[in-house]
């Protein structure tokens, strides 16, 4: 199943469900809304021997029809190489700095190379400068920046000012220092954001549950909340005006 990137994420994966839905659940539980609702799809199955192509952007689920092996590769160029750091960097930190270092060392063979790099620590570099000059908020608090990426955004700042010795240098802009900077660095964000979509989930899930103790039919109240950016007041009164369809 594939849907072009123009579709808006929040209707291949909508809010009131967790991203890491299992491919079986989303085919079962998402898929028959998007079909009710008309969605531009491309619906096919696979047959053994048979390769797909999945375009750069492109929405897709996948679901295993019988016992499978199968093989699949991420592709990244200097013509992508933008947009796919930008992604992996936010959801995989470890292997983010990992890349970023290796491509720092291949740098000093490979001069194509050194732009990659530059455009990777410029852009961890901005994140960074943003979270060290923001006021920290508590470590509780999962809407802001948090005291602790702060420090972790100045030691990444602090260890890219350093020349390094040869020995300690990774390749042309990093040192190693840097590079385990720039990891913790980019894990806590991402940790934090974790924290964020669980409270997040919390909050809708007693907004729900309010409306449902309350007497409203749960398949509107999910409609109405939804309609209301989850705010169980709003949702209320909506319900209470007879405003929702379910649908």
């Amino acid at each position: 199943m594939l849907f072009e990137p123009t579709i808006p994420k929040e209707v291949v994966q909508p809010e009131d469900l967790p991203e890491d839905l299992e491919p079986f659940a989303w085919f079962g539980m998402v898929l028959p809304r998007l079909v009710q609702q008309g969605v531009p799809r491309i619906e096919l199955i696979q047959e053994p021997g048979e390769t797909i192509f999945v375009p750069g952007g492109w929405w897709h689920a996948v679901l295993n029809l019988t016992d499978t092996v199968a093989v699949t590769q991420n592709f990244c160029s200097s013509a992508n190489f933008p947009a796919v750091w930008s992604d992996v960097s936010e959801k995989r930190p470890g292997l983010a700095a990992h890349w970023i270092s290796a491509l720092d060392q291949e740098s000093l063979q490979q001069q194509q190379l050194q732009g990659l790099v530059s455009l990777a620590v410029r852009h961890t570099k901005m994140l960074a400068e943003t979270a060290a000059q923001q006021r920290p908020h508590t470590s509780s608090d999962t809407d802001g920046t948090t005291e602790k990426e702060c420090e972790l955004a100045k030691s990444f700042l602090d260890a890219l000012g350093e020349t390094g010795t040869e020995s300690d240098c990774a390749g042309g802009l990093l040192g190693k220092r840097a590079v385990t900077a720039l990891g913790l660095f980019l894990q806590h964000r991402k940790e934090r954001r974790v924290e964020a979509k669980e409270d997040a989930r919390v909050r809708r899930e007693t907004a729900l549950q309010r409306l449902v103790d309350g007497g409203a039919d749960e398949e509107r109240a999910q409609v109405a909340l939804r309609s209301c950016k989850w705010d169980a007041e709003a949702a209320f009164q909506m319900l209470r005006g007879g405003d929702v369809d379910s649908p």
